[in-house]
């Protein structure tokens, strides 16, 4: 933009400056380490210069930028794109010179995630249900996870930055499409027994594993909103077993769905956030109602006369 004028308020009458160019890292440049483009671009002598920037460059195919929309990445499949975040940086706006961000000198880049991410399934029991008793006893109960699945998650949208993106104005997605059943945890054999915190955290961590299970550590997924009728749940299967003796017990198997719109709301997943679901599980205990009857009255009349003895009694 020319001297006088400001993004905010004249975005629309900029000129291109830099095309869409990869910024790397440099290991030495003049004895100091760059981020910098394969072609050198210098600071206009009048005027300023408005930055916008995505990662990872790879995805440059379904990038597009202009001074309307900002950045906007069509179709973007997260399925397909486990290992790679997204993220764009805050509006850099009428920048004159190199300022200062995170100990270096540039242009400030600040990023944000534009995905969110599921990192962490973490449980405790209610009560301590003798679990962890070295010798059980008729009545001890133990509780094991064996499956955990997130189900329905839509998979393709379109992401826009619009043209002032920051930290008030993360942009938005759209237009969603497709959508995928994921196995967090799948027990191959006995599963995670859940162990009891009296202090009240989440001592036990389920990560992913077993057969058809994400792959990473985590599950990248796209920030996507819910409705209280949607298919969108989380399944959480777990075995109640419980104890008749030391050695002998009996198993039952529970399967729970939970709804993401209970969870997170209509807003549903969003943008930059790790996620992780802290889950208590209880069981019914045996309680006792009693009362007592009231004592029913019995009466005896009896009567004596000269010896003769009448009784009534009711």
């Amino acid at each position: 933009l020319p001297d006088g004028k400001s993004w905010s308020t004249a975005n629309a009458d900029a000129d291109l400056y830099i095309p869409e160019s990869e910024v790397k890292y440099v290991d030495d440049v003049d004895n100091v380490h760059r981020w910098t483009t394969d072609t050198k671009y210098y600071w206009p002598t009048a005027g300023s210069l408005t930055f916008f920037s995505y990662s990872p460059y790879d995805i440059s195919a379904k990038v597009d930028c202009s001074s309307s929309n900002g950045i906007v990445i069509s179709d973007y499949n997260v399925d397909d794109n486990q290992e790679h975040d997204v993220m764009v940086a805050d509006l850099s706006a009428d920048q004159t010179t190199n300022g200062t961000n995170n100990g270096l000198t540039g242009v400030p880049t600040v990023f944000r995630h534009k995905l969110a991410q599921i990192v962490a399934f973490r449980f405790n029991t209610e009560e301590d249900y003798g679990a962890a008793n070295a010798t059980h006893k008729a009545g001890d109960k133990e509780i094991i996870v064996t499956g955990i699945s997130i189900n329905d998650l839509r998979t393709t949208g379109t992401y826009q930055s619009g043209h002032m993106v920051g930290a008030t104005s993360l942009g938005n997605w759209q237009n969603w499409t497709g959508s995928k059943n994921y196995i967090w945890y799948a027990a191959a054999n006995s599963g995670v027994e859940i162990e009891y915190n009296d202090a009240g955290g989440y001592t036990t961590s389920v990560g992913p594993g077993g057969t058809g299970a994400v792959a990473n550590g985590y599950l990248l997924v796209l920030p996507q909103p819910f409705s209280d009728n949607d298919t969108q749940v989380i399944t959480l299967n777990y075995t109640i077993r419980t104890y008749t003796s030391d050695t002998d017990s009996t198993d039952d198997d529970v399967t729970v769905s939970i709804p993401l719109f209970d969870i997170h709301g209509e807003a549903g997943f969003l943008m930059n956030k790790k996620i992780t679901y802290n889950f208590t599980i209880g069981l019914d205990r045996i309680w006792w109602a009693p009362s007592v009857v009231e004592w029913e009255n019995e009466t005896h009349s009896i009567t004596i006369n000269q010896g003769n003895v009448t009784v009534n009694s009711q």
